[in-house]
Protein backbone atom coordinates (compact mmCIF):
# COMPACT_ATOMS: atom_id res chain seq x y z
CA UNK A 1 0.00 0.00 0.00
CA UNK A 2 1.42 3.44 -1.14
CA UNK A 3 1.23 5.42 2.19
CA UNK A 4 -0.66 8.94 2.08
CA UNK A 5 1.31 12.15 2.47
CA UNK A 6 0.27 14.93 4.43
CA UNK A 7 2.11 18.57 4.45
CA UNK A 8 1.78 20.31 7.63
CA UNK A 9 3.09 24.27 7.40
CA UNK A 10 3.22 26.98 10.39
CA UNK A 11 2.00 29.94 9.31
CA UNK A 12 2.29 33.65 9.70
CA UNK A 13 0.92 36.04 7.39
CA UNK A 14 1.59 34.11 4.22
CA UNK A 15 -1.69 34.37 2.83
CA UNK A 16 0.03 35.59 -0.78
CA UNK A 17 2.41 32.40 -0.85
CA UNK A 18 -0.34 29.79 0.04
CA UNK A 19 -2.10 29.52 -2.92
CA UNK A 20 0.76 28.37 -5.37
CA UNK A 21 2.13 26.56 -2.46
CA UNK A 22 -1.14 24.06 -1.94
CA UNK A 23 -1.49 23.80 -5.54
CA UNK A 24 1.90 22.87 -5.76
CA UNK A 25 1.27 19.95 -2.94
CA UNK A 26 -1.48 18.96 -4.43
CA UNK A 27 0.41 18.44 -7.42
CA UNK A 28 3.21 16.50 -5.99
CA UNK A 29 0.34 14.36 -4.76
CA UNK A 30 0.27 15.22 -1.13
CA UNK A 31 -3.47 13.78 0.01
CA UNK A 32 -3.80 16.53 3.06
CA UNK A 33 -2.59 19.99 3.76
CA UNK A 34 -2.50 20.95 7.41
CA UNK A 35 -1.93 24.82 8.16
CA UNK A 36 -1.20 26.06 11.61
CA UNK A 37 -2.35 30.13 10.93
CA UNK A 38 -0.03 31.75 13.84
CA UNK A 39 -1.97 34.71 14.93
CA UNK A 40 -1.69 36.22 11.21
CA UNK A 41 -3.80 39.52 10.25
CA UNK A 42 -3.49 39.32 6.69
CA UNK A 43 -6.73 36.12 6.42
CA UNK A 44 -4.17 33.35 5.82
CA UNK A 45 -6.36 30.79 7.94
CA UNK A 46 -9.13 31.85 5.37
CA UNK A 47 -6.85 31.76 1.90
CA UNK A 48 -6.09 28.00 3.20
CA UNK A 49 -9.78 26.65 3.82
CA UNK A 50 -10.36 28.08 0.84
CA UNK A 51 -7.67 25.85 -1.38
CA UNK A 52 -8.86 22.97 0.76
CA UNK A 53 -6.78 22.75 3.62
CA UNK A 54 -7.24 22.18 7.35
CA UNK A 55 -6.54 24.82 9.18
CA UNK A 56 -5.66 24.92 12.86
CA UNK A 57 -5.74 28.60 14.38
CA UNK A 58 -3.99 30.03 17.20
CA UNK A 59 -6.13 33.73 18.18
CA UNK A 60 -2.63 35.39 18.55
CA UNK A 61 1.09 34.79 17.55
CA UNK A 62 2.58 32.46 19.89
CA UNK A 63 5.59 32.01 17.50
CA UNK A 64 6.86 28.96 15.63
CA UNK A 65 7.91 26.51 18.16
CA UNK A 66 4.30 26.89 19.52
CA UNK A 67 2.54 26.48 16.09
CA UNK A 68 4.88 22.95 15.06
CA UNK A 69 3.96 21.93 18.47
CA UNK A 70 0.21 22.52 17.36
CA UNK A 71 0.53 20.65 14.13
CA UNK A 72 2.93 17.84 15.45
CA UNK A 73 0.31 16.98 18.18
CA UNK A 74 -2.67 17.09 15.60
CA UNK A 75 -0.29 14.23 13.73
CA UNK A 76 0.28 12.53 16.50
CA UNK A 77 -3.61 11.88 17.26
CA UNK A 78 -5.08 11.89 14.36
CA UNK A 79 -2.02 10.63 11.66
CA UNK A 80 -2.18 6.51 11.02
CA UNK A 81 1.02 4.27 10.03
CA UNK A 82 -0.07 4.48 6.62
CA UNK A 83 0.16 8.29 6.48
CA UNK A 84 3.48 9.95 6.07
CA UNK A 85 3.93 13.85 7.53
CA UNK A 86 6.02 16.15 5.67
CA UNK A 87 6.66 19.90 7.74
CA UNK A 88 7.70 22.75 5.34
CA UNK A 89 7.67 26.76 5.79
CA UNK A 90 4.62 28.12 4.27
CA UNK A 91 6.77 31.09 2.86
CA UNK A 92 7.04 29.04 -1.02
CA UNK A 93 10.96 28.81 -1.11
CA UNK A 94 11.09 25.11 -1.32
CA UNK A 95 8.66 23.24 -3.56
CA UNK A 96 6.60 20.47 -2.08
CA UNK A 97 7.88 18.05 -4.73
CA UNK A 98 11.78 18.55 -2.92
CA UNK A 99 10.40 17.58 0.61
CA UNK A 100 9.55 14.19 -1.12
CA UNK A 101 12.46 13.39 -3.31
CA UNK A 102 15.18 14.82 -0.97
CA UNK A 103 17.14 17.23 -3.69
CA UNK A 104 16.46 20.68 -1.95
CA UNK A 105 19.54 21.93 -0.09
CA UNK A 106 22.03 19.13 1.22
CA UNK A 107 19.77 16.44 -0.01
CA UNK A 108 22.21 15.26 -2.78
CA UNK A 109 19.03 13.05 -4.41
CA UNK A 110 18.30 10.93 -1.50
CA UNK A 111 15.15 9.95 -0.03
CA UNK A 112 14.78 11.37 3.60
CA UNK A 113 14.88 9.10 6.03
CA UNK A 114 13.87 9.33 9.57
CA UNK A 115 16.81 9.60 12.39
CA UNK A 116 16.35 6.97 14.59
CA UNK A 117 15.76 8.37 18.04
CA UNK A 118 14.35 11.22 16.81
CA UNK A 119 10.70 11.66 15.12
CA UNK A 120 10.32 8.19 13.96
CA UNK A 121 10.60 6.70 17.63
CA UNK A 122 8.13 9.27 18.90
CA UNK A 123 5.11 8.02 16.55
CA UNK A 124 2.89 5.85 18.20
CA UNK A 125 3.24 2.07 16.84
CA UNK A 126 6.51 3.01 15.62
CA UNK A 127 9.59 0.93 17.54
CA UNK A 128 11.95 2.80 20.09
CA UNK A 129 14.98 4.29 18.98
CA UNK A 130 18.67 3.25 19.79
CA UNK A 131 19.91 4.62 23.27
CA UNK A 132 21.48 7.91 22.95
CA UNK A 133 24.67 7.96 24.48
CA UNK A 134 25.52 10.25 27.28
CA UNK A 135 21.82 10.31 28.56
CA UNK A 136 19.99 9.10 30.94
CA UNK A 137 21.34 8.15 34.78
CA UNK A 138 24.95 7.59 35.13
CA UNK A 139 25.74 9.33 32.21
CA UNK A 140 29.40 11.33 32.51
CA UNK A 141 28.91 14.96 33.15
CA UNK A 142 30.27 17.26 30.76
CA UNK A 143 33.48 18.91 31.71
CA UNK A 144 33.20 22.32 32.82
CA UNK A 145 34.82 25.19 30.87
CA UNK A 146 38.50 26.05 32.31
CA UNK A 147 38.68 28.85 34.56
CA UNK A 148 39.09 32.01 32.61
CA UNK A 149 43.04 32.13 33.88
CA UNK A 150 43.77 28.58 33.08
CA UNK A 151 42.81 29.42 29.18
CA UNK A 152 44.54 32.66 29.17
CA UNK A 153 48.00 31.34 31.03
CA UNK A 154 48.67 28.11 28.53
Amino acid sequence: MTPRLVLFLPAKDEAPNLPDLIRRAWEAGFSHVVVCDDGSQDGTGDVARGLGATVLVHPVNLGLGEALKTLFTWASERLGEEEVAVFMDADGTMDPKQALLGTGPGGGGRRPSPRPGRTASRWPGSPPGPPRPGRGRGAPRARPWPEASTALSA
